[in-house]
């Protein structure tokens, strides 16, 4: 209990202040007047560079319009940066590699949903040994798996909206019951999920709707704060 406390506070104290608050998908979808303004702006100014149709709905857009509190100078250069890097890392081909390896030690699932029709994808945290991926010379691997599975549960939200429903957001649900700090907290692997933090705030920005954590008989519900 008190190892996986510890890990809860490490994370939030390196994600929350950076990713946008749970919102409802009312909330997620409404927007001022100097808000929609800002958003056709940007829309204009972006479109150009945009490649894939589910990038030029509202609420992608919106998404790095709020990560730099409507600045459409430090949004665009948000957006350009990501779209850098999915160049660079052949993001839009990353759910075809073989994952094999990867989902044999590191499980995670994504093909459940909440009441309003939100992704959840469950992790058990216990299980994910990353302190030996990170001896094993593995570490960039599993990061490079952990945006896989971002990619994937983010694509079912396009997916679904595709479909008409009002899904803006995912959850994750991670299982912490027999969590050790020795496999999951230890000095050689803080600086991976310092990683990964950072590239949920710069690539998967506003998408995380809440994170439940279950350890034995305890539940902690997080909701990155802005």
């Amino acid at each position: 209990m008190e190892g996986c406390s510890l890990f809860v506070i490490l994370l939030l104290g390196i994600g929350c202040g950076q990713l946008v608050a749970g919102i409802s998908v009312e909330k997620d979808l409404s927007l001022t007047l100097s808000q929609k303004n800002a958003l056709d702006k940007f829309r204009a100014q972006v479109e150009p560079l945009l490649d894939q149709s589910y990038m030029k709905n509202d609420i992608y857009l919106i998404r790095w319009l709020r990560a730099r509190n409507f600045d459409l100078r430090s949004a665009e250069n948000m957006l350009r940066e990501n779209l850098k890097w999915r160049r660079e890392q052949k993001i839009d081909g990353i759910r075809k590699e073989d994952w094999n390896d990867m989902r044999r030690d590191y499980h995670a699932t994504i093909d459940t949903y909440d009441k309003e029709g939100r992704p959840i994808g469950v992790i058990d945290i216990y299980d994910w040994d990353i302190r030996r991926a990170v001896l094993q010379g593995k570490g960039q691997r599993l990061l490079r798996y952990m945006d896989y599975l971002l990619e994937s549960i983010t694509t079912q939200v396009f997916e679904r909206q595709d479909r008409g429903m009002n899904v803006t957001q995912w959850k994750v649900l991670g299982n912490a019951d027999g969590f050790n700090l020795i496999e999951h907290g230890c000095p050689l692997c803080i600086p991976l999920w310092i990683q990964f933090i950072q590239g949920l705030e710069n690539h998967y920005h506003g998408w995380l709707d809440e994170l439940i954590v279950i350890d034995g008989k305890n539940k902690f519900y997080i909701r990155p704060m802005s």
